[in-house]
């Protein structure tokens, strides 16, 4: 590997057909390289229906406002001094699709 790179004097050793270019980044780029050199050929892709009914914004508001007060009945969640914990929670559940729950 030192042969392939060359030292630069600023304490990082870069790869000499692109200066800017550091050794991780190389390593990344050989990484790929060999990924895609040793995998098969690309298979199509079929897009798959989801059977999952997503909440709506009533029902995951909803969800927000027990989650308060369960919270709050726990002495978790100080309500005249609430800092960051809601939008913390509410910031965390955006990131997934929330899905509607059976009731029996």
């Amino acid at each position: 590997m030192q042969r392939a790179c060359a030292y630069s004097g600023q304490s990082r050793l870069q790869f000499p057909l692109n200066r800017s270019l550091n050794l991780a980044q190389v390593v990344q780029v050989l990484a790929y390289e060999l990924r895609m050199a040793f995998q098969g050929p690309a298979s199509e892709l079929t897009l798959v229906e989801s059977s999952v009914q997503h909440a709506s914004s009533d029902e995951i508001e909803g969800m927000y406002a027990h989650l308060q007060d369960v919270l709050v009945a726990l002495d978790f969640l100080d309500p005249g001094n609430p800092k960051k914990l809601m939008s913390r929670v509410r910031h965390m559940f955006a990131r997934t699709a929330l899905a509607r729950s059976k009731k029996d």
